[in-house]
């Protein structure tokens, strides 16, 4: 595990790259319209995507991400007021959550 920034060893690719990137991915993000639609991605990418450690759907608005690893319970982040949760946010929390995941002693 790097000490640079977290989940700095992660490979990410998003739900818009080519497929060979995404079949490679740690952590996988997509932009989904609603939390029903969100957790259909999130299922597919086990199925998918063998490889995937961790798959976060984010509100196609900002309001929210919902963060998850393949063998633990979903992550709900949810913006306030009238901050958003971005891009940069999603995947900073998908590379902690994977982090997490390589510290209690899964492999990648």
């Amino acid at each position: 595990m790097s000490d640079s920034f977290p989940g700095a060893d992660a490979h990410v690719a998003t739900s818009t790259d080519r497929r060979h990137r995404m079949q490679c991915a740690d952590i996988l993000l997509s932009d989904q319209p609603s939390r029903r639609a969100a957790r259909r991605w999130i299922t597919s990418t086990w199925t998918g995507y063998p490889g995937c450690v961790v798959a976060a759907a984010r509100d196609q608005h900002g309001r929210w991400c919902l963060i998850e690893t393949r063998d633990a319970g979903a992550l709900l982040v949810r913006a306030t007021g009238s901050s958003i949760v971005d891009q940069a946010i999603v995947e900073l929390a998908a590379r902690v959550r994977y982090d997490q995941w390589i510290a209690a002693g899964a492999a990648p």
